[in-house]
């Protein structure tokens, strides 16, 4: 049977069978010369004038009626209030905690008893809140987390900026709470619900790329000058990691745990508060550390509108021109995010009979007895309540001193690092980007989007970067473009390395939490300070400042993500007999790499976020307009060039996302969809 149905070879049947093997080798061929094709058609179209520079004539200008449709928004009513009345009322309501906690830790509590004098409660003295953190930090967190809150509560006492420092405390534990609640439900929200997911994830693009300042007005009006509009602020800037590493987290929950809740009889509530959430714990600190960075890096932004703290204290020292002193409140933002974070995850990370065995007195009466004593202290002898100032010391003046010395005995070495970056990196960059019409960049970022994304991600690429030419922001825009690009780059061919290394080794691994976390918690005018000190203002200065910011994401993200690959993978290959070199490329990196691109997303995020702070030091793209509209007061204009950066942002990162998941594997890739 099997003869009659087998035919002979034949030498018709050879040649036909053999069309098809010749039909595929020439596909190769035939996509080189329609890309040759269509980059020689581009070419020729960017030698035409209105092509290559956008006719002002077509020009919109949006920002104007931008403005206008503001001024009416805020006149609108619902019922008899108006709409910021309404706001001015969750403004109000949001103030009560951040009210109480200032009187608890910094002002104390006035007030008259059935009409007789006034009454005063002084807050709890330093003393009282030093012991209490020790002790916290002690009983959870062990030595290692006693000795680090001891150092940064003796940085705070020393400096001069204790009463500063305990006034961010109360923004940050009012934003951050706020900030990891809204991004945990946001982001179970996209998990369970695609539509939700393709909605919120521009908005998520769009509040960390719209330079903050942009929509600063915005929350003026509605939420009035104060603590407030910049606890709003920094709620909105911090709160879109924790959503999008939430998703994540959930969709790499391993289905045998899922199955398992669904045998037990679990509802999907049940399976995800119960299961999947505390499963995802470790993925979930690393959304609870951006939160935290996030927050601390913009308390300056709260000093603007009317804020206080140590955000306060780096405002008044830019001003002034007194940089050691900012650099000192800078640093002590960053040791009390350093401090919160470490303090928070070990909360997080601890097992329920953590802290019960420790000791037979319960921390809780302890705290409120050490609290209750010291204002009993205080109030009958109210100098105990401040530090003894003789044992303060300002670093400021001595700070300044060295920056000077630093300048002068390397002021040569230093302008040759900078001459030469910006002649063999900076300047041919800027003249590739320029060398580009509008209309031939628009039609091959298209091209692009339509080869790794498809025809939704290139219709919306045209789209975005169209309204950029439309609204006559295209020369700014591609300036902007290009420093971030380069930027990026340059942070990702540093971070990469050096995550690696951190991923493979704990030591290694512990010394860069604490790089990126200084990184990421200096507020970013601080990083104005030392690049404008070194290298003037600037496109290198404001290159250096984008990739010293955006350095911190991809390396944290890098070595989380190949830390966190179970051990069981690690103990299977070893066991199949690979080496160190084969584990990590086949095992270690496959594993991590999904994780490795959420680092690369926000690196590219925090570089556009970034622009409007370099454009203090020279930058001179879409960041200055945002800039300049901002001290004409013009919401409308400064609105529009914001939404520009963000556009560039959103189409960098969907083009950059697409060609990565064309290369991955569907159960691998980043949006965490299978193909």
């Amino acid at each position: 049977m099997t003869n009659l149905l087998a035919e002979p070879a034949t030498p018709d049947n050879n040649a036909s069978a053999g069309k098809p093997r010749a039909g595929k080798a020439l596909r190769p061929l035939l996509s080189v010369a329609l890309t040759a094709l269509a980059l020689g058609l581009l070419a020729l179209l960017n030698q035409l004038e209105w092509a290559r520079t956008f006719p002002q004539a077509w020009a919109v200008d949006a920002g104007s009626y931008v403005t206008r449709f503001l001024g009416a928004v805020t006149a609108l009513s619902v019922g008899p209030w108006t709409l910021v009345d309404l706001t001015r009322a969750i403004a109000s309501l949001l103030s009560w905690p951040e009210r109480l906690l200032t009187g608890v830790l910094t002002q104390g509590f006035r007030f008259s008893l059935f009409g007789g004098g006034p009454l005063w409660i002084p807050a709890i003295p330093w003393f009282s809140v030093a012991l209490v953190c020790l002790l916290t930090s002690l009983r959870f967190g062990g030595k290692r987390l006693a000795l680090l809150v001891g150092a940064c509560l003796a940085y705070f006492l020393f400096t001069g900026l204790w009463d500063s420092a305990l006034q961010t405390l109360v923004t940050v534990m009012v934003a951050i709470p706020i900030g990891c609640g809204l991004g945990l439900l946001l982001g179970i929200l996209a998990y369970r619900h695609p539509l939700a997911e393709a909605i919120l994830e521009p908005f998520y693009d769009t509040m960390q790329t719209l330079p903050i300042f942009s929509y600063l007005v915005l929350i003026v009006v509605f939420f009035g000058f104060g603590p407030v509009a910049g606890l709003v602020a920094l709620v909105v800037y911090a709160m879109p990691p924790m959503a999008r590493i939430t998703t994540f987290a959930l969709r790499r929950t391993p289905r045998s745990i899922i199955e398992l809740a669904e045998i037990t009889g679990c509802t999907p509530r049940q399976r995800c508060w119960s299961v999947q959430v505390p499963a995802a714990r470790a993925t979930l600190l690393t959304g609870l550390n951006q939160v935290i960075m996030l927050t601390f890096s913009t308390v300056i932004i709260c000093a603007i509108i009317g804020g206080e703290g140590l955000g306060a204290e780096v405002l008044k020292g830019l001003k002034s021109m007194r940089l050691g002193g900012a650099l000192v409140a800078g640093v002590a933002i960053t040791l009390m995010a350093i401090m919160l974070d470490r303090a928070c995850r070990t909360w997080v990370m601890r097992r329920p009979e953590q802290g019960q065995a420790r000791s037979r007195l319960p921390l809780l009466p302890l705290c409120l007895a050490i609290a209750l004593l010291g204002v009993v202290a205080v109030w009958f002898f109210p100098a105990a309540a401040h530090f003894p100032s003789a044992l303060e010391f300002q670093p400021g003046k001595f700070l300044n001193q060295q920056l000077r010395v630093f300048n002068l005995a390397y002021q040569a070495e230093l302008s040759a690092l900078r001459d030469g970056m910006i002649s063999w990196l900076l300047r041919p960059a800027r003249e590739l980007f320029g060398a580009f019409g509008w209309l031939t960049t628009l039609l091959g970022m298209g091209a692009l989007a339509l080869a790794v994304g498809g025809r939704r991600l290139a219709a919306m690429v045209v789209l975005l970067l169209g309204a950029v030419a439309l609204f006559g922001l295209w020369p700014k825009a591609m300036l902007s473009l290009y420093l971030v690009m380069v930027s990026t780059l340059t942070a990702i061919a540093l971070g990469l390395p050096l995550g690696i290394l951190a991923g493979l080794n704990r030591r290694a691994y512990a010394v860069l939490e604490v790089f990126a976390d200084t990184l990421q918690t200096l507020p970013a005018f601080v990083y104005l300070i030392p690049v404008v000190v070194l290298f003037e203002v600037g496109d290198f200065a404001a290159f250096v400042a984008i990739v010293l910011f955006g350095l911190a994401p991809v390396s944290r993200y890098v070595a989380a993500s190949l830390q966190q690959v179970g051990g069981e993978y690690k103990e299977v290959a070893r066991m199949n007999g690979c080496t160190p070199l084969q584990e990590f490329f086949h095992v270690q990196l496959p594993l991590a790499f999904p994780q490795m691109l959420l680092g690369v997303n926000q690196t590219i995020m925090l570089s556009f976020g970034m622009l409007i702070v370099v454009a203090l030091v020279g930058a001179q793209g879409l960041e200055a307009e945002t800039l300049s509209a901002i001290g004409r007061v013009q919401p409308g204009q400064g609105l529009i060039a914001g939404l520009g950066i963000a556009a560039l942002a959103i189409s960098v990162d969907r083009i950059v996302r697409a060609a990565v998941n064309k290369l991955t594997p569907g159960e691998k890739r980043v949006s965490g969809k299978k193909a």
